[in-house]
């Protein structure tokens, strides 16, 4: 009998990403007095923008928090760089020095600047540099000026400073051409004697709301006019061409309604603390909007999520012109969903781990090989090559690391694209070789590796030919059985052979099958469907000759799943692909939705498969005829409401649906029961 052989499910492009080299060493002189041959850095604090307010869920009265976003950039005229130190692991904190290059190529040393500590966090741990920036609510007072005081000061523990966006709203002069460091801070190395940080002329870095303390409590305050205020060395420690620049604020206008607080931003004060002491009239006043948190659901106030991530544009916040899949009309709304689990407290499903069975992942630095730019050291736990037989899974063929980059990219690092759930661990488990083919007993060994090592979710984009028969792979479907009853979701690729059959191992009854779906909402030429399909996700391409769907015009072309991955078989050479179409890309944004589901706890803090694949059918866009179909399962997933709390409901949809319209194999009930409350 014929061995069956697996294998991935999507195209591979071919181009290129031209890195630049590192520095080399320069001459130093320790000398703390100024000089004119300094090329200092100028700091420019930028006013805090993106202000939402969170509930922290806490019971009979919640608290509420001010969330916002902090930037600081550099428009000087030299790097800030800064060099941290300590002579062994036993000292818990690094000193700081201050590194200025100069005219002549030389560079200058100031010590005692401050110092680095190791900071552990909900979604990361690294290090950072303590006082770098801090932040607090005053009180408006116009005519008692010298009387402002703070009323509520910042919990912040530093900054992780880097090179995580480009300056493009304003020109400066002595720009650098690239990114120099980012390195992400020392993300996971507790160990080191020796790190250094810095911002690059032309360059900034900022955090998003609530991530490591960016945010401010309200409970307590009385409604009236507060200012947000926002500094950067506000000591003074950091030597600076200007400090005039160093500070930003907002006013806005605080309203309690039934115990929720309503917000409405007056005006913005960049490059000044002192919006207090303004007349209203002598700013020009921003269009003012009230944010307030959501009526029904305060847990989730924070609202949707736009990351700065900078797309193959390099303009921050551009990654959006080409991550459809995220934000087209037929996309998955991953900024809600975000905002939702930012308000959870659990950023991009925090807390999960999911195992991606593929070609492996570039997930390291380990000659030959190199880690994705975009994917965090962090982010990986450790995984097993069932290939070559050792713990080293490195990609060899770059599907894996696409399909991991969809699920898990860094989000608001200011570089390349996003990831649908940035928060997650990713387990890199190799059952694919080179070439994209694997057998039956390797994947089984990777289904179980992955249970036994506490994955949460499965994700397969492979398949076997749609030929294969169950008889022929028992181990992979006793495995698929085996996480089912451990409590695991496996998610598979329904095939790319564009026939009406599901392939294994996505039709095994303990699997949810998923196909691929156009930017125009149809499903994609080359995805299987039929008896069996459960969902459908973005996976690109062209539309399928589905006659009477009105979104659907046969051969009609369309965008591809960009995303970063090697390119070309070169393992050093990363950049955002351009080529990659199939149901493995879909795949891999169902298994996101399905991390991002479990970390909201909107089903219950353990949920089942059975109750995760429920919550995913229930919350998805219906597409085709009414209810469940064999072309589009019971529809096209979609992030935001699978991770809103309450039952779930079809997007656009005032209830759900009635029921089911074509018989298939039983992994819904005949009519929707109600859902376990969340816990």
């Amino acid at each position: 009998m014929r061995r069956a052989l697996a294998v991935a499910l999507g195209a591979i492009c071919a181009s290129m990403l031209l890195v630049a080299g590192a520095q080399g060493s320069r001459a130093r002189d320790v000398t703390p007095a100024r000089s004119e041959a300094d090329l200092l850095p100028d700091l420019d604090q930028e006013t805090p923008t993106q202000l939402v307010v969170e509930s922290d869920g806490s019971t009979p009265k919640p608290g509420y928090w001010l969330g916002f976003r902090s930037a600081v950039r550099n428009v000087g005229d030299g790097p800030l760089i800064l060099d941290g130190s300590r002579s062994n692991t036993t000292t818990p904190f690094m000193s700081v020095t201050q590194v200025i290059e100069r005219a002549d190529g030389s560079e200058r040393v100031v010590p005692g600047v401050g110092r680095m500590v190791y900071v552990a966090s909900p979604s990361h741990s690294h290090w950072h540099y303590l006082q770098f920036d801090r932040y607090e609510l005053e009180r408006y007072e116009l005519r008692r000026v010298k009387s402002a005081r703070p009323l509520v000061a910042d919990r912040k523990t530093g900054f992780c400073l880097g090179d995580r966006y480009r300056v493009t709203t304003r020109p400066v002069p002595h720009a650098a051409p690239d990114k120099v460091y980012r390195d992400r801070c020392g993300l996971t190395e507790t160990g080191l004697l020796q790190l250094r940080e810095g911002i690059s002329v032309g360059y900034g870095d900022d955090y998003g709301a609530f991530l490591e303390g960016q945010d401010l409590p309200l409970t307590g305050l009385r409604g009236g006019r507060y200012v947000l205020v926002h500094r950067v060395n506000g000591n003074r420690h950091l030597r600076e061409s200007s400090y005039v620049n160093d500070a930003a604020s907002v006013l806005f206008d605080l309203r309690w309604r039934n115990g929720m607080p309503y917000l409405r931003v007056l005006r913005s004060c960049p490059d000044s603390a002192r919006c207090a002491i303004r007349p209203l009239g002598s700013v020009d006043p921003i269009r003012t909007r009230e944010i307030s948190p959501a009526a029904a659901a305060v847990a989730h106030a924070a609202g949707p999520f736009f990351p700065n991530d900078t797309g193959v544009l390099g303009q921050p916040g551009a990654w959006d012109q080409v991550q459809w899949n995220l934000v087209g009309p037929y996309g998955v709304d991953a900024p809600a969903a975000w905002g939702n689990l930012i308000a959870d407290r659990r950023p991009g499903g925090t807390g999960v781990t999911v195992a991606v069975l593929d070609t492996g992942i570039a997930y390291a630095d380990q000659p030959p090989y190199r880690r994705s730019p975009d994917l965090a050291a962090g982010t990986f736990t450790p995984g097993y090559d069932f290939v070559d037989d050792d713990t080293s899974p490195f990609d060899l063929n770059g599907h894996g690391t696409h399909v991991a980059s969809t699920i898990a990219e860094q989000t608001n690092n200011g570089y390349g694209l996003t990831g649908l759930a940035y928060g997650v661990r990713i387990m890199p488990v190799r059952v694919l070789d080179a070439a994209g083919n694997g057998y039956p007993d390797r994947i089984a060994a990777g289904i179980r590796y992955a249970v036994d090592h506490h994955a949460k979710v499965i994700n397969m984009s492979l398949n076997f030919g749609p030929d294969v028969t169950a008889g022929q792979i028992p181990q992979v479907l006793g495995a698929i059985d085996y996480a089912y009853k451990r409590g695991v979701v496996v998610i598979a690729a329904a095939g790319n052979d564009g026939i009406g059959q599901v392939a294994y191992p996505a039709r095994s009854t303990h699997a949810l099958a998923v196909g691929a779906t156009t930017e125009n909402g149809c499903l994609s030429s080359f995805s299987n469907s039929g008896d069996g399909i459960d969902l459908v996700a973005p996976g690109g391409g062209s539309d399928a000759n589905l006659v009477g769907d009105p979104n659907c015009h046969a051969g009609r072309a369309g965008k591809p799943i960009y995303q970063m991955t090697f390119l070309g078989g070169r393992v050093t050479d990363f950049a955002p692909a351009v080529d990659f179409i199939g149901t493995s890309m879909a795949t891999a944004h169902v298994s996101a939705i399905a991390a991002l589901a479990i970390a909201s706890r909107a089903i219950g803090a353990n949920p089942s498969p059975l109750l995760v694949a429920r919550r995913l059918q229930r919350s998805s866009q219906d597409l085709g005829p009414t209810g469940y179909d064999t072309s589009y399962g019971w529809g096209l997933v979609n992030a935001a409401a699978a991770t809103a709390r309450g039952k779930a409901r079809r997007p656009g949809s005032r209830r759900p649906p009635a029921g089911i319209v074509t018989a298939r194999r039983p992994v819904l009930p005949a009519q929707y029961a109600e859902e376990s409350s969340p816990g």
